[in-house]
């Protein structure tokens, strides 16, 4: 990589789109819930383990289960970038609500109780007819569980002539996938900050390499002032 590729890539890497990692322990649903983000918001995400390196990404979403674990508190007091907590699979719960506030009262922060399955849920034509039977064949129930389909059913119920993306937007509705929306724009200034950190080193960095030292230390000047 030549010099000028090297300073252009840590300066890109400032203005990029907004990169999101998504954390929990094994069985929380951080896959599911990753992909209800890229679903909803379209945001970039990667999955990462617990063992896994320190994450590059912009914004944790920590995805936690019924109850807080020790794991999960660990997790979170060693965070070095903007997180928000999701209490998963709010669909199979109970009182969801009542879980995630009692999970934030342990944590000392706000915790979402979201269903990634109803999220990233995709209603095709066909589902309607199954989901229209006396009996959901067992398909169904897998792939949107007993709450969505009793929420697709409510609203076909109701509205009989609803299309598949009108059950599609009911499902992420019942969700509560959209709760996520203000907390993520509300980490837009912490993520700026961390940006501007990472952009800081990243320039250090290359200047100390002799990796276009004269322009990065003159994009330091600049940042500096």
């Amino acid at each position: 990589m030549g010099d000028d590729e090297a300073l252009e890539q840590v300066q890109t890497r400032r203005s990029g789109p907004l990169t999101v990692a998504v954390a929990g322990r094994p069985g929380a649903g951080s896959s599911t819930m990753a992909a209800a983000l890229r679903t909803c918001f379209r945001l970039c995400c990667m999955t990462i383990g617990d063992t896994d390196p320190p994450p590059t990404a912009d914004l944790l979403i920590r995805v936690i289960g019924a109850q807080v674990r020790e794991q999960d508190r660990r997790a979170l007091a060693d965070v070095a970038v903007p997180t928000i907590v999701v209490a998963a699979k709010a669909d199979v719960r109970s009182d969801p609500r009542a879980l995630a506030d009692a999970a934030a009262d342990d944590l000392g922060r706000s915790v979402h109780p979201v269903s990634g399955l109803l999220a990233s849920a995709a209603v095709g034509p066909a589902d309607l007819v199954g989901l229209r039977a006396a009996d959901p064949p067992a398909p169904l129930l897998r792939r949107y569980g007993l709450t969505g389909v009793a929420a697709a059913r409510e609203l076909l119920d109701r509205l009989p002539e609803s299309t598949a993306r009108e059950v599609t937007e009911r499902l992420r509705a019942v969700s509560g996938i959209d709760a996520l929306a203000d907390p993520i724009r509300e980490r837009s200034g912490p993520v700026a900050t961390l940006r501007d950190r990472r952009l800081r080193d990243d320039l250090r960095l290359l200047a100390a390499r002799g990796v276009a030292r004269d322009d990065a230390e003159r994009a330091l000047v600049g940042f500096a002032s």
